[in-house]
């Protein structure tokens, strides 16, 4: 076994990493105690996923102090070596880092009070408390550690000391793949067929000089070359042919050993056909001649990756940063931007996924063709992208994902992208995604797209001029000013401007609300709606406004103002503006409410419609937001009894958008429903309506016959009596 020396680098780690004497008292006082390495396991065997357990340490030389005091030792640490593609550390034995870290290394004992502590993640050995009493020499600081090796090779613990080092030799043997989707350190293999894979045989430790280890194929496939390495670096000990021919590797390779030193072998395989193949290590003893099956290992050869239609690309806003953002919601949006040349409107992630189901980081071309206005940029990385005037661009980078980028061309009107994919080795394509993207002009109308809310409380705020509307928006009234987050409330309005092409578009500034009756309303406030698929004003943020009014605290119930909604005309040369009108009122509090069916009559289980009306004390409609108590009924109902809620337009019906959600009793007769008013009096509110009673319907429809049998009885008994039948 060859010993590794480590003087030198223990030398640069006292002077860059500060692992040198122990510095916990002062200097003067201090006796240096030379060391000199030992090694209580020095050479083991072992196999992937075996533990092993190796003791390492230093013997303490004379004390130099004839002074006494606290002594100190030349010991710079413990280094641990492993080979490539092991992730074993002294502060984690098996490198899997899937649980908290283990310690590798513990201190075992020690004589003349000369503890050593390790620090397991930089390997450092530190002197703890000890007695003034001076060392003789002789004293033994040991410790063990233990491994879990994760790949074949020879793993080397040595202890560092300014006497002599000492290493500990742990040589894992097997097998491991180093091609295919398995990676290092397997047993098995994933290869194209046609191709080439590779893998090591590492030998164990206790192999002698003269030993053979044979290699041989079965199934599909065949070996192809071999070549072999010592552990000093060699190369002179090659496997080779069995044949006995150069070059002709098709009965499998032999590899003598020239020492008892550890050696790892490369071995090359291939195969045309798909299927398995599986290649066996044999070991002959040079001593006995007996043969021992060693390791196998297992290769499949499959079809070679092509583009698989589970590739994606999803469109997201010109500013998306992270991979996250782009998902088959964003992909949904429409996006737009202002015409001006070079301004970005929307960037597509495209991710290559190959036929086999992992990422496909082959040199695949991505395409990006615009039609209609607008240019296209592709890139393989988001940040590299930038305006263009291509109508066309590709991308042939070998990575798994690629960027398209469209600007706009500096003309208003609609663009269509197609973004391909093209495979690198059959050329065969597939179509990613379209997408229909708009270059906006300027503003040229303003409308109302939307009235939520028009009846205000004097001195109240009604509606939510919020750039987002939240989950939570639908549920909130429309004056409700306790809630936090982004958009509680909805718009009392929604305000959309276009261009001349009908496309929304952002206007040139916030509209501006104006009050036409000042003592009525003050006037409101409007914000551009940041976009929400599934609670905004808009889809894509652009273009919709959501606005609020404000009440005058003396106005009257039954007051009304017209609000103008106004943007700068680009069109106009006096300073004209494009406008729209909502006409406001105001409602008091509620003072009359009352609640009805939709019908008086249901059959069982038939969707009723039920109404809440509320009235201030002027007759007029309460104001948008005073609340709606809460039905209760007397028989059980089906679906959902309506629950408190609040007024708009001083109705609050149970049915929505036409979708009923309460419904009949199943049981017939008479029934009721009834709540508690909001009014000061709190008066019970009541009524009543019917179920049809199916069986009573079909009694009289029986009676009705019965009765029908009973006069064509008495008729075939008077033509009888006519006929002297008797």
């Amino acid at each position: 076994m060859k010993t590794i020396s480590l003087k030198k680098v223990s030398a640069v780690a006292v002077a860059s990493l500060g692992f040198g004497l122990l510095s916990v008292v002062p200097a003067q006082a201090a006796a240096i105690v030379t060391s000199i390495g030992t090694v209580g396991t020095p050479n083991q065997d072992a196999t992937v996923g075996q533990t092993r357990t190796t003791t390492v340490g230093f013997t303490t030389g004379a004390n130099t102090s004839t002074t006494g005091g606290v002594d100190t030792f030349a010991n710079t640490g413990v280094v641990l070596t492993v080979p490539t593609g092991s992730s074993v550390t002294l502060a984690d034995r098996d490198g899997s880092f899937s649980t908290a870290t283990t310690a590798a290394f513990a201190t075992t004992g020690a004589t003349a009070n000369l503890n050593a502590a390790i620090d397991t993640t930089t390997g450092a050995l530190t002197q703890s408390a000890q007695s003034a009493a001076a060392v003789t020499g002789g004293a033994v600081i040991a410790g063990t550690v233990t491994i879990i090796p994760d790949v074949p090779g020879l793993y080397t613990v040595t202890s560092q000391s300014a006497g002599a080092d000492a290493t500990a030799y742990i040589q894992a043997a097997g097998i491991a793949g180093t091609v295919g989707t398995s990676g290092l350190g397997t047993a098995a293999l994933g290869a194209t067929t046609g191709g080439i894979a590779r893998f090591t045989f590492t030998t164990p430790v206790t192999t002698a000089s003269g030993d053979i280890f044979r290699f041989t194929s079965s199934g599909v496939g065949a070996i192809t070359a071999a070549t072999g390495i010592n552990s000093d670096g060699t190369t002179a000990n090659n496997p080779t042919e069995i044949s006995g021919v150069t070059g002709s590797w098709a009965g499998g390779a032999t590899w003598t050993r020239s020492d008892a030193d550890e050696g790892t072998a490369t071995i090359t395989v291939s195969s045309t056909t798909a299927g398995t193949q599986t290649v066996t290590v044999n070991k002959i003893s040079a001593t006995t001649g007996a043969p021992t099956s060693t390791s196998t290992i297992s290769i499949t050869w499959g079809s070679a990756v092509a583009i698989s239609a589970a590739s994606t690309a999803y469109m997201a806003g010109p500013a998306e940063a992270t991979d996250a953002n782009f998902t088959s919601t964003s992909n949904a949006i429409p996006r737009s931007a202002d015409k001006a040349a070079g301004t970005a409107i929307a960037t597509v992630a495209v991710t290559l996924v190959g036929s086999k189901g992992a990422a496909d980081a082959r040199a695949n071309t991505v395409r990006a063709t615009m039609s209609g206005a607008g240019f296209v940029d592709v890139n393989g990385t988001a940040a590299n992208l930038s305006n263009s005037s291509q109508r066309t661009d590709a991308n042939t980078e070998a990575d798994a994902t690629r960027y398209v980028r469209v600007y706009a061309d500096g003309t208003s009107g609609t663009g269509t992208l197609t973004v391909t994919l093209t495979d690198v080795d059959s050329g065969a394509s597939l179509t990613l995604g379209t997408w229909t993207v708009t270059s906006t002009g300027a503003q040229a109308s303003i409308a109302v797209a939307k009235t939520n809310y028009t009846i205000g409380k004097a001195g109240s705020t009604t509606g939510s001029a919020s750039t987002t509307i939240s989950a939570a928006g639908a549920a909130l009234a429309p004056t409700d000013t306790t809630s936090t987050g982004n958009g509680e409330r909805y718009g009392a309005f929604v305000i959309v401007v276009k261009d001349s092409a009908g496309n929304p578009v952002n206007a040139s500034a916030t509209p501006a609300v104006i009050s036409s009756d000042t003592t009525v309303s003050s006037g409101g406030t409007c914000a551009l709606d940041a976009g929400s698929a599934t609670y905004g004003s808009s889809t894509n943020g652009v273009g919709y406004y959501n606005c609020s009014f404000a009440t005058v605290s003396t106005a009257k119930s039954g007051a009304k103002a017209t609000l103008t909604i106004r943007i700068a005309d680009p069109d106009s040369t006096t300073g004209g503006f494009l406008t729209t009108t909502v006409a406001v009122t105001v409602g008091g509090s509620v003072s009359t409410e009352v609640l009805s069916f939709d019908k008086t009559s249901y059959a069982p289980g038939e969707a009723m419609n039920i109404t809440r009306t509320a009235t201030d004390s002027s007759g007029n409609p309460v104001f948008d937001g005073a609340s709606a108590p809460a039905i209760t009924f007397s028989k059980a109902v089906g679906g959902t009894a309506p629950g408190a809620s609040f007024y708009v337009g001083g109705k609050k019906a149970s049915t929505s958008a036409g979708v009923a959600s309460v419904f009949a009793p199943a049981i017939g007769g008479a029934f009721t429903m009834q709540a508690t008013s909001g009014n000061a009096a709190g008066s019970a509110l009541t009524a009543s309506a019917t179920v049809t009673d199916a069986n009573a319907g079909l009694l009289t429809q029986i009676d009705a016959l019965n009765a029908k049998i009973v006069a064509l009885n008495a008729l075939i008994a008077k033509i009888m009596k006519k006929l002297g039948v008797k």
